[in-house]
């Protein structure tokens, strides 16, 4: 679980540090907030999306806050094998009606609400009851997070993000194109989804060092 957890595995590093700024820049931009909903995505995969999420949960829960962890990215298992937990019930068959679980973390203050087994028919997040669910996570929690799939590759992020308080969008350095970074804010803003920020990952990374350098900011939606 800690191998990749770097905010409580090893605190101290230039990556836990970028960690704990961004926790602090979200709590500014979000002083209307009592108890927020916030979606992470990304133009793509690989960008570093789902370690990043799960590395900010942590730090928020290390701040004394309750969190829940949501893994919604339907195409992937990213949480289960990080936090190595049983993912087979979970989001799906909540929204179901069929059973799942929100399951502790194993850390303080950190619950997780793993993805679950897909369905074979009809999509999980068409279901009239997922504002109400995360209503009620939203009750239940101090902050809730919810990883998703890529804004370029699933309409996800626009079900969900419709339930969030905004949407953190997540670039690799790498990777970046400013296309996908045009694309993504318009389509997100097309629907009336509110992007709180954005995080360039991966903007430094030195020869033998295994973390990521975040550069960080925060603006209000344009």
């Amino acid at each position: 679980m800690k191998q990749r957890l770097w905010i409580e595995s090893d605190p101290l590093n230039k990556y836990s540090e970028a960690i704990r700024s961004l926790r602090e820049s979200l709590y500014s931009h979000l002083t209307d907030q009592k108890k927020p909903v916030i979606a992470v995505s990304s133009p793509h995969r690989e960008d570093g999306c789902s370690t990043l999420t799960a590395n900010l949960a942590a730090s928020i829960a290390q701040s004394g806050k309750r969190v829940l962890l949501i893994d919604a990215d339907l195409s992937g298992d990213s949480f289960g094998k990080l936090f190595q937990i049983d993912s087979n019930e979970g989001f799906i068959q909540i929204l179901d009606g069929g059973g799942g679980k929100i399951v502790p973390s194993g850390l303080k203050n950190l619950d997780l609400l793993p993805t679950g087994t897909p369905k074979t028919d009809g999509h999980p997040f068409d279901s009239s009851r997922l504002k109400e669910f995360i209503d009620k996570f939203q009750n239940d929690y101090d902050f809730v997070l919810i990883d998703t799939a890529p804004v370029l590759e699933s309409s996800d992020i626009i079900l969900l993000g419709q339930c969030a308080s905004g949407v953190i969008l997540v670039f690799k350095a790498g990777n970046f194109q400013r296309e996908d970074e045009i694309t993504s804010r318009e389509k997100l803003e097309r629907s009336g989804i509110k992007i709180i920020g954005a995080v360039v990952n991966g903007v430094e990374e030195r020869d033998q060092d295994p973390y990521y350098t975040y550069q960080r900011f925060m603006e209000k939606n344009r």
